[in-house]
């Protein structure tokens, strides 16, 4: 389990957390934790025995 800021999120309010899980759930079918803390968004990312690389990767790419 490892928390990562959001590179360029420049709005970190928990209305803009929602809208970032939301949009990262039902556009990509990726499901984090998204939270804002001390100015930025961050998202905490708990990986599963079943998870791989690629989905690690799916998940960068999606947030940048």
């Amino acid at each position: 389990m490892v928390t990562v800021r959001v590179p360029g999120a420049c709005q970190a309010s928990h209305a803009a957390a929602v809208r970032l899980h939301d949009q990262l759930l039902h556009h990509h079918r990726i499901e984090v934790l998204v939270v804002p803390i001390d100015g930025a968004l961050w998202v905490k990312v708990s990986a599963q025995v079943y998870d791989g690389e690629s989905d690690i990767d799916r998940l960068a790419a999606a947030l940048s």
